[in-house]
């Protein structure tokens, strides 16, 4: 009974000391280059819009930090960007709208932007995969600039629809 007790421990032995291979080399951090070409492209605003939204400047200055989203080359960029996108949609939220444009739709959809906007910056903070999170943010700005379209292109009366 010893012996086979001995023989057991000196065969579990034998079966841990496998080597194995080392956690170091698996979990190496490797820097990602950033890419565009498999983010989303932007959704194009029509021009009844466009004449809107020159007379908003909050609104300008969201535009302009997505277009330097397209235009980084790596993190230190996009993490420039975000805090920019963070300030400007601050700013939004609390600016007044046009009077086209002061609906729930929209704003509901600017509190989605603003949901991936903070993801984005905590995958960023925390060091985690990015393209995930920046492909929502982008898919969360062209569902606003669609709500903006469909917004100004909806020309059905709601008044004539709550009086019958």
């Amino acid at each position: 009974m010893v012996k086979l007790f001995c023989l057991a421990i000196f065969f579990g032995l034998f079966i841990s000391c496998k080597q194995q291979p080392s956690d170091l080399e698996t979990n190496e951090v490797t820097a990602t280059e950033w890419t565009i070409d498999s983010l989303p492209k932007r959704e194009i605003l029509n021009s009844k819009v466009l004449q809107i939204l020159k007379e908003w400047p909050e609104f300008n200055n969201i535009d302009l930090s997505f277009d330097a989203l397209y235009q980084a080359e790596n993190r230190e960029d996009i993490i420039l960007i975000i805090e920019d996108l963070v300030e400007n949609q601050n700013v939004l939220a609390a600016a007044e709208y046009p009077q086209e444009f002061n609906t729930p739709q929209i704003k509901s959809r600017q509190k989605v932007l603003k949901t991936f906007i903070l993801k984005t910056k905590a995958a960023l903070e925390y060091r985690t995969e990015l393209h995930e999170p920046a492909r929502e943010l982008l898919i969360a700005y062209n569902a606003l600039r669609e709500q903006l379209n469909v917004t100004v292109n909806n020309t059905l009366d709601t008044n004539l629809i709550l009086l019958e």
